[in-house]
C-alpha cells in the first residue's frame, strides 16, 4: 500500500450533517432557517399571550376580591363602604357561609368564606406576645398583652375534640422520656410522626388534645402537610426536638394548657424536672408530676444545635430554649423565657407576616392569625358574626 493511499484512508471525512448541508442548496437552506425562526417566533408569542392572560386573570381576581371584602365588611360596619361604578356585588349571610357574588364587565365571580361567631384574640395576631415586658425584651420585643385578656380555650369545642391517636401518628413511647431526661417524666409521654396526618382525615372542629406529653423527635424533620388550620393542645409539657416543617393551606399552633391548678416552673438547670433553684410560677410547693405542665421545650441541653418550627406556640407554662431556634408563627408566652446554655437563642421574626394559605408543596413563611378574620380552633371568639377568609368558588 503506497502512501498516497494511506493518506486516503486515514483522511477526515465529512460528518452526515455535513455532507447533508452541501447537498441541499443555498435556497432550501435560507427557506429551512426562515421556517425555524417563524415557528420560534409562534411559540414565543403563544407564551407571551399565556402570562399575559394569566396576569389579567390575576388583576381580575384582585379586583374581585377587594371589592368582596368591601361588600361584607362595610356591611359589618368594619369599614368604610365604597363603589365601584362597573361593579356590584351581592353578599348572601347564609347559617355557616358567608357568599358573595361579584359581577364586572370582564364576567361574575363567586367567593365564599365560613361564617366566624367572632374574631379571635389579638394575641394570636402578632409575632410575638407575652404578659410580661422583661420576657418581651428578653426575646426580641413583641407586643404586651395583659393576663386578663389571655386566649381563653373553648368549653365546647374541648368537650367534643378528638383525642390524639395512632391513626393521627400519634403512639405512646414509655422509653423516650427516660432517653432525654435525666429522672424521665410521670406523664404518658407520645411521639408525633407527623408526616402520617396528612393520609388521614381532618379532625372535625380542628383541635387535637394530647393527654400527656407531646414529644417531636426523630433523625429527620418532622413535615406535616394540613389542607385546614390545626391546634394541638397538650395537657403536658411539649418537646420539640427536631425541625417541624407545615405544608399546605392549613396553619398548625401547638398549644399548652394550665387553665387548671397544674403546677407550673422554669426549669432553670434544664434536668426536665422539678429540682431545687427552679423557679415556681403556679403554686406555692411543688407536687404532681415531676416534669410539671404547660412547659415547651425548643430543643434540650446538649440537643441539636438549631431547628425551625413552622406552627405557632402558645405556652401556658414556661418556653423554654437550648437551641438556635427559629419560630414562624405566632408566639405566645403565659409565664416567661428559660434560655438554657450558651447556644441557646430565638431567632427574631421575619419582616413580613402573612395570614393568608400559602402555596401548596411549599414551606411558609412568617405568619399570624388575621384580626377580626379568622377564628383559631379550640379557642374562644369574641365580638359580633363576622365572614372568615374569602376564597373563590368559582370565576
Amino acid at each position: 500500500m503506497n502512501a498516497k493511499t494511506k493518506a486516503s484512508i486515514h483522511a477526515r471525512r465529512m460528518s452526515f450533517v455535513g455532507c447533508a448541508v452541501r447537498a441541499v442548496s443555498p435556497a432550501t437552506l435560507i427557506g429551512l432557517v426562515a421556517a425555524t425562526c417563524l415557528v420560534l417566533g409562534v411559540v414565543e408569542q403563544a407564551q407571551v399571550l399565556h402570562r399575559a392572560h394569566a396576569i389579567n386573570q390575576q388583576r381580575n381576581d384582585v379586583r374581585a376580591l377587594l371589592a368582596a371584602e368591601t361588600a361584607v365588611l362595610s356591611g359589618r360596619g368594619m369599614v368604610a363602604p365604597s363603589s365601584h361604578s362597573d361593579v356590584t356585588t351581592v353578599v348572601e349571610w347564609q347559617d355557616e357561609l358567608v357568599r358573595v357574588d361579584v359581577r364586572a364587565p370582564n364576567g361574575t365571580s363567586t367567593l365564599v368564606s365560613q361564617r366566624l361567631a367572632g374574631g379571635a384574640s389579638p394575641a394570636f395576631t402578632h409575632t410575638r406576645t407575652a404578659t410580661d415586658k422583661g420576657v418581651l425584651q428578653q426575646i426580641g420585643g413583641g407586643v404586651r398583652q395583659s393576663s386578663r385578656a389571655w386566649p381563653t380555650l373553648d368549653r365546647t369545642a374541648l368537650a367534643k375534640a378528638e383525642v390524639a391517636s395512632e391513626a393521627h401518628g400519634f403512639r405512646r413511647d414509655a422509653e423516650i422520656a427516660l432517653r432525654h431526661l435525666p429522672n424521665g417524666s410521670d406523664r404518658p409521654d407520645f411521639v408525633w410522626r407527623a408526616n402520617v396526618l396528612r393520609r388521614t382525615r381532618h379532625p372535625k372542629g380542628g383541635l387535637l388534645i394530647v393527654q400527656g406529653n407531646l414529644w417531636l423527635d426523630g433523625e429527620s424533620t418532622r413535615v406535616l402537610d394540613i389542607s385546614q388550620d390545626l391546634t394541638v393542645l397538650v395537657t403536658g409539657n411539649i418537646y420539640v426536638l427536631r425541625s417541624l416543617h407545615v405544608r399546605g393551606h392549613g396553619r398548625l399552633l401547638l398549644a399548652t394548657d394550665t387553665s387548671e391548678q397544674k403546677v407550673v416552673f422554669a426549669d432553670v438547670d434544664g434536668s426536665g424536672g422539678w429540682s431545687r433553684g427552679d423557679s415556681l410560677h403556679h403554686g406555692t410547693a411543688f407536687g404532681g408530676p415531676i416534669e410539671g405542665a404547660g412547659n415547651v421545650y425548643l430543643g434540650l441541653p446538649g440537643g441539636t444545635p438549631a431547628l425551625e418550627c413552622d406552627a405557632g406556640i402558645l405556652a401556658g407554662g414556661e418556653l423554654h430554649i437550648a437551641t438556635r431556634a427559629e419560630v414562624r408563627g405566632p408566639l405566645l408566652l403565659r409565664f416567661g423565657c428559660t434560655m438554657l446554655g450558651d447556644n441557646a437563642h430565638l431567632g427574631a421574626p421575619l419582616a413580613q407576616s402573612a395570614s393568608s394559605p400559602q402555596t401548596p408543596g411549599r414551606r411558609r413563611g412568617q405568619w399570624v392569625f388575621a384580626a377580626g378574620r379568622d377564628a383559631v380552633p379550640g379557642f374562644e371568639v369574641s365580638g359580633p358574626p363576622r365572614p372568615g377568609r374569602l376564597e373563590f368558588r368559582s370565576r
